[in-house]
């Protein structure tokens, strides 16, 4: 049997990557940062970073196309604060940083959703 399962794993590898670098480098200046692949966050929590994985795409397939060689893998940050968009930003560019060190592209460079009370940052990033 093939075994394909670290496509599945992939979120919970590179959420693992982004929590414990990001934490090293932000837990001074946010001691309550929250970090989740949750989609019901329950009670907020500020600073939050979220990140999502979206639908990939197979690529790379040889011949027999017995098993998973490569995807176009995506995924989806959102830095959430309650303070000012200037924390969202400086919590964005930590996490920015850590994706571009694990070679990902990015699609949606980080934009604004000042809508309540709430600063929400966004960031679409791929890679094979």
């Amino acid at each position: 049997m093939i075994d394909n399962s670290w496509v599945t794993d992939l979120e919970s590898k590179i959420f693992t990557r982004i929590k414990t670098e990001a934490n090293k480098k932000l837990k001074d200046k946010f001691p309550n940062i929250n970090f989740t692949t949750a989609t019901n966050r329950g009670e907020p929590v500020f600073p939050t970073v979220y990140v999502h994985e979206l639908p990939g795409v197979e690529v790379g397939q040889d011949t027999e196309n017995a098993t998973i060689n490569a995807t176009n893998y995506s995924m989806q940050i959102e830095v959430i604060t309650d303070k000012s968009q200037k924390d969202a930003k400086y919590i964005m560019n930590v996490v920015q940083t850590i994706m571009k060190s694990m070679y990902f592209s990015i699609n949606a460079f980080p934009n604004f959703d000042n809508g309540t009370s709430n600063y929400r940052m966004v960031m679409r990033c791929n890679r094979i």
